[in-house]
């Protein structure tokens, strides 16, 4: 005998769970400095690309620089990044950087504590 109600069990339990379950990622947060010769670099995009073989674990985090060279890294639309280490990546709209600070294989690394980092400072030379 069918019982129409079976068919909503599943229906039921893929609402109730989600489609994509995955536990949100931890943030801490991180916020900092980019300087280019001694000078602040304003509107440079940085980027936080996690460095898995060194703890660096979850998605990578971005922050925009203002007129002073402050920035506040977000990842997935939140304030923060997550705890461990990074590659760090500065691209800027200004003054023509080295390669090497845009280069994904970057010498340029951060690590991040798990209690974040508030007074970041990355000072970019030639």
């Amino acid at each position: 005998m069918f019982r129409p109600w079976c068919g909503l069990l599943p229906a039921t339990l893929i609402l109730a769970f989600g489609c994509n379950s995955a536990p949100e990622v931890h943030l801490v947060p991180v916020k900092g400095k980019v300087t280019y010769r001694g000078q602040p670099l304003k509107n440079a995009t940085v980027q936080f690309v996690p460095e898995q073989p060194k703890g660096g674990s979850g998605p990578t985090a971005t922050g925009r620089t203002d007129d002073s060279g402050a920035f506040t890294l977000t990842t997935e639309g939140r304030d923060g990044a997550a705890p461990g280490t990074y590659r760090v990546l500065v691209m800027s709209l200004g003054p023509a950087l080295p390669p090497r600070y845009s280069n994904p294989k970057t010498a340029l690394q951060v690590t991040i504590p798990a209690e974040g980092k508030q007074d970041l400072v990355l000072a970019l030379v030639d």
